[in-house]
C-alpha cells in the first residue's frame, strides 16, 4: 500500500530479484495476489514486473490484462499455483470470468493468453532463468511532468 501511495504517478518497474528464502503461504488470502493487482491498477506506468512470490495462474492473467503498459513480466514457474482462485468480481462479465477460469487451469493456456496480451512469446521461468534476468533500471520509458 505504501509503494502505491508514494509512487503511483511514476513507478515503472517493480521487481524482487532474489529467490525467496522464507516460507510462502499457499492460501489465497495470505498471498500477495491482491496487492499486486492493486499495484498494477494504481500505477499506470508499470512496464516491468518481476514476481518471486507464490501467485496463482489466474493472478498472472489478471495482472497482464490489467497492466496496460506491461512489456516485461518475469514469474517463477516453481512459484505458480495452478488455480483460478479469484472470486467473481461484479465488474467482470460472465464471459470474462469464464475466460479467466478456463485459462487458469493449465500452464500452456495461461502462457498462450499472456503471450497474446503482451504481443510476444512468453513463458514462466525456471529458478535458474529467473536468477539471471538482467533489468534495464536506468532507462525510463515515460516522461513525467
Amino acid at each position: 500500500m505504501e509503494i502505491v501511495d508514494l509512487y503511483k504517478g511514476d513507478l515503472e518497474i517493480f521487481a524482487y530479484k532474489q529467490l525467496p528464502r522464507f516460507y510462502m503461504p499457499r492460501s489465497f488470502h495470505d498471498r500477495v495476489d491482491s496487492s499486486l493487482l492493486l499495484l498494477v491498477r494504481q500505477c499506470p506506468y508499470i512496464n516491468t514486473l518481476m514476481i518471486r512470490e507464490k501467485i496463482s495462474t489466474s493472478t498472472v492473467l489478471l495482472l497482464t490484462y490489467t497492466a496496460k503498459n506491461l512489456q516485461y513480466l518475469f514469474v517463477r514457474k516453481n512459484a505458480l499455483i495452478l488455480k483460478a482462485d479469484w472470486p467473481c468480481s461484479p465488474d467482470w462479465t460472465p464471459e470474462f470470468y469464464t475466460w479467466l477460469c478456463k485459462n487458469s487451469r493449465s500452464y500452456e493456456a495461461m502462457e498462450r493468453e499472456v503471450s497474446q496480451m503482451l504481443g510476444c512469446r512468453w513463458q514462466a521461468l525456471t529458478d535458474k532463468q529467473f536468477k539471471i534476468v538482467q533489468l534495464e533500471l536506468n532507462k525510463p520509458l515515460y516522461m513525467y511532468s
